[in-house]
């Protein structure tokens, strides 16, 4: 996160970002689907644990792809590549879709429900 999606980042590293957190993103998900099932096996302090990186995985991913699509800079944040502010600030809300592992974007808010976040 921080060599790829720090303070001063570039359409590159945000790429190498978005690809290897998805991937850490998709086997979590794998290891949480497949350990739904062998709880008992688990203490609640490692479930937990497990639950906590995975939320850490998915805003790390939801921070690279955001800032992947926003072609300029904004605030303390720098593109190199996109060294200027593009006038007036777009608001986009993100959402992780439920089965697949990409992320969608929407100007409206989601639902619980839809928002996929289970575990």
């Amino acid at each position: 996160m921080w060599n790829h999606v720090g303070v001063l980042r570039d359409a590159s590293g945000l790429s190498q970002a978005v690809a290897r957190l998805g991937a850490a993103l998709a086997a979590s998900e794998a290891r949480c689907n497949a350990e739904r099932h062998e709880t008992l096996s688990r203490s609640a302090a490692e479930r937990v644990h497990q639950l906590e990186n995975r939320n850490l995985i998915t805003l790390g991913y939801l921070s690279a792809v955001a800032a992947l699509q926003r072609h300029e800079s904004r605030g303390a944040h720098a593109r190199s590549d996109f060294p200027h502010a593009a006038g007036i600030g777009v608001s986009t809300r993100y959402r992780k879709a439920s089965s697949e592992r990409h992320v969608s974007t929407s100007d409206s808010q989601p639902s619980p429900k839809e928002s996929g976040m289970t575990c």
